[in-house]
């Protein structure tokens, strides 16, 4: 199944834009690209998806056409990665995906040609959002519950609360090494210690809270993650 959410172009002759061009033959869907640089046409068979799983396929200026996104599904940043350093900045522009049978369903973002039969699909929503509405039990496959889980789990930790107790842990380990190294003769220091122990107090991330503040606050950060983690597992498996 083809489900267009942008403009259906009657005729590909003569059309100045770029435009997605889909034909069939046995064993696959064809899909070629005009007006946008080159690029060799992307066959999509069932054979390259498996059951309940789904592809973002990129459109690349600079490498040459048709781009699968890399690991986009465990990736935070995937998007923004294909578009700054794979010269896709249209965004992606095919989906395609499958649920337990063998049809293959295809969401197309660009303007299409095609002479297969089509929905148009003109709703606001991402792609997946759709394939959910389309394919039975597409959400609740064991793909879709990891996306989810791990969106979920994305939403919910903070990088920069993580790098902040990244840093405490690290003072509090220098802390630790300044103090075993102050313990040894005079003459068996580095020589390098003085300086160490200045950069620390003039810059730890401990300076204002202290040592037993910061290890509280490392504590309950490392159970929040685990509390997530745990989640994370029972949403990706299934559970509650």
């Amino acid at each position: 199944m083809i489900i267009l959410r942008s403009k259906f172009i009657e005729k590909a002759d003569g059309y100045q834009a770029p435009l997605i061009i889909i034909h069939k033959d046995d064993a696959s869907l064809i899909v070629e690209r005009i007006n946008a640089g080159d690029g060799a046409a992307l066959r999509l068979s069932v054979d390259d998806i498996q059951p309940w799983e789904y592809k973002y396929f990129y459109w690349s200026f600079t490498k040459g056409g048709f781009l699968e996104a890399d690991d986009f599904a465990n990736s935070r940043d995937g998007d923004a990665f294909m578009r700054s350093h794979r010269g896709c900045q249209e965004g992606p522009i095919l989906t395609v995906a499958r649920g337990e049978t063998d049809e293959l369903f295809v969401v197309v973002s660009q303007p299409m040609h095609t002479d297969l039969p089509f929905n148009v699909h003109d709703k606001f929503g991402s792609s997946t959002s759709i394939l959910g509405e389309i394919i039975p039990g597409f959400v609740d496959g064991p793909f879709m519950r990891s996306v989810i889980a791990k969106n979920d789990l994305i939403a919910r930790v903070n990088p920069m609360s993580m790098l902040a107790e990244q840093e405490k842990q690290i003072d509090l380990l220098s802390m630790l090494v300044i103090s075993l190294a102050e313990k040894q003769p005079e003459d068996e220091r580095p020589d390098w210690l003085p300086q160490f122990k200045a950069m620390l107090e003039q810059s730890s991330s401990l300076q204002f809270k202290g040592p037993d503040k910061a290890i509280k606050g490392i504590a309950d950060r490392k159970a929040h993650i685990r509390s997530l983690q745990e989640q994370y597992y029972k949403t990706k498996s299934g559970g509650a």
